[in-house]
């Protein structure tokens, strides 16, 4: 199978190196990267990989929004490359596979399921004191800490990967239309670990960003980020954000927060034992090991799974009401059939 990950690239070049090393040594095959705010930098990086062949750059349609943009990515993975599987990423997230590899974890997944949902995981903001964004945020909420109502779909949300069609369309909110294609329901062989507030001056061109296109924020870190009354300097806002390690410490305690190192020790292996071209590039003979979940821990995460209770009531009752009209239709013809053959054989 070839799996294929598509990415919209702005100005995140602080994790976008890392973003795509991590992604190919995890098992995706090929990047298809469509630049809208190039810069020097971000060339470079995206250059390096083009030249090994494990990255297309794809020119964004002139004008297009993004949701264009990446549906116009999907084509390309469907009818250039025939990938069966794509993860549709954003530069700040890290799709991590409960397995040993991407691959490994939806290579099982049977033909009739056109999408597999990945579990989000929000981390927070660190003290920017120099080490890399994977160094220092290594802490999230933990699960249950906060109300689902007061969490809402921000923080506990789900992700899709998709299985590749030559018809598939993304919408501005990352979903897509399924046009009968079967969601695989209740478990996520995949966490989404996402890193949205890495730094005060990445931070204010997100703002930025996000004031422009209007487009809704992903996680309560950044809607904290973007309410005005918030006031005061965003690097003050950023810095208020951030967990000190004050509040780490008292957080661990409690249970309120996580400390989850899983991207880090990722991350470090690549940079420490990976081949010297780039953050790491795939060579043969260099495997990541990204090891599959012990049994107390699936255990712990079904119950988090559980937790979403996600069930499709919509589509459950327009199916209802289909059937209903359907039988109502097939009585409204069966039965005036009867009466004539009865009056038929009654007839002298």
């Amino acid at each position: 199978m070839i799996l294929v990950l598509s990415l919209v690239v702005s100005d995140d070049a602080d994790v976008l190196d890392a973003h795509i090393a991590y992604h190919l040594n995890a098992g995706v095959d090929l990047v298809l990267a469509a630049p809208l705010r190039p810069s020097e930098e971000v060339d470079e990086i995206l250059g390096a990989y083009e030249r090994e062949g494990f990255l297309r750059k794809i020119p964004a349609p002139e004008g297009a929004d993004d949701a264009r943009v990446r549906t116009s990515l999907a084509r390309v993975a469907a009818d250039e490359v025939g990938a069966e599987w794509l993860i549709d990423s954003g530069t700040d997230e890290f799709w991590l596979p409960r397995g040993e590899s991407l691959k490994d974890v939806l290579a099982p997944i049977p033909p009739r399921y056109g999408l597999v949902q990945a579990l989000v995981r929000v981390f927070l903001p660190r003290p920017d004191d120099g080490p890399a964004f994977y160094e220092r945020m290594t802490v999230r909420r933990a699960p249950g800490s906060v109300d689902d109502e007061a969490m809402g779909r921000l923080e506990w949300a789900l992700r899709p990967v998709y299985r590749v069609r030559p018809d598939l369309v993304l919408g501005l909110d990352r979903e897509a239309t399924l046009d009968g294609r079967v969601p695989l329901r209740a478990w996520y062989p995949i966490e989404l670990l996402r890193f949205p507030l890495r730094t005060a001056e990445q931070a204010q061109r997100r703002a930025a960003r996000e004031r422009a296109t209007g487009i809704a924020v992903r996680s309560k870190v950044e809607q904290a980020l973007l309410e005005p009354e918030q006031g005061g300097p965003l690097q003050h806002r950023v810095g208020q954000l951030a967990v000190s390690d004050t509040e780490l410490e008292e957080g661990l305690a409690r249970g309120t927060l996580v400390e989850d190192t899983r991207l880090r020790d990722a991350l470090r292996r690549i940079e420490r034992d990976g081949p010297s071209r780039g953050f790491g590039l795939p060579t043969e003979g260099f495997a990541l090991e990204l090891h599959p979940p012990t049994i107390v821990e699936d255990v712990a995460y079904a119950v988090e799974c559980a937790a979403l209770r996600e069930v499709d009531f919509e589509p459950l009752v327009a199916r209802i009401a289909e059937l209903e009209q359907r039988i109502g239709s097939l009585e409204s013809r069966f039965w005036p059939r009867v009466r004539r053959a009865v009056s038929r054989l009654l007839s002298p």
